[in-house]
């Protein structure tokens, strides 16, 4: 089965416990990672050269680091509002 990149985002609700749609992403991904810091969210990699931002409180994505090259399969984790990608720099957030 091959992963098809999507931009479609749902979040569920723990209170409702329900599904809602949110904006999509401003570029399809698969095999990418997603984190959160600082209340945000984070896509990163993904068959894609970049990394978006979603802030709820805005509610709506925007890139905030361009790759080189394109990114996938990638790694990554938050260390003290630093987004660290296993493939490229240290990100601070």
């Amino acid at each position: 089965m091959q992963n098809k990149p999507l931009s479609s985002v749902v979040r569920y609700c723990l209170t409702t416990k329900t599904w809602a749609n949110v904006p999509p992403m401003l570029e399809p991904r698969a095999n990418h990672q997603l984190i959160r810091a600082n209340g945000s969210l984070y896509a990163i990699g993904g068959q894609t050269k970049n990394i978006e931002e979603y802030t709820p409180q805005m509610n709506k994505w925007k890139v905030v680091w361009e790759f080189e090259n394109i990114s996938s399969w990638t790694s990554a984790a938050v260390y003290k509002c630093e987004m660290k990608s296993l493939e490229e720099k240290t990100i601070k957030i």
